[in-house]
């Protein structure tokens, strides 16, 4: 029995779209936050570090000209995120 045109196409359709649509079902999260001054203002620049506790391996972000760091792809599980100050990491809370 041949497949009809259309089976054909949906059957390519669906083989391309198959990798993409495992890879959007990947574990993963991003941690996102503000980094403030104790006087409440942002501070552009800032270095941060995100450490998984469990396996140590770190991911390293900027912020932005308003203050905010992104750091997407991350395994699940728990998280230290410290912030370089004065040459030395300072954990954030």
């Amino acid at each position: 029995m041949a497949l009809r045109p259309l089976s054909q196409v949906s059957c390519v359709v669906c083989i391309v779209l198959l990798p993409v649509l495992v890879q959007a079902q990947q574990p993963t999260g991003t941690i996102t936050g503000v980094v403030r001054d104790p006087s409440g203002a942002i501070v552009p620049g800032a270095s941060i570090t995100i450490v998984h506790e469990g396996t140590q391996s770190t991911t390293r972000a900027t912020t932005s000209n308003a203050g905010v760091y992104s750091a997407p792809g991350l395994l699940p599980g728990l998280y230290k995120v410290c912030r370089l100050l004065n040459s030395r990491p300072k954990s954030v809370e």
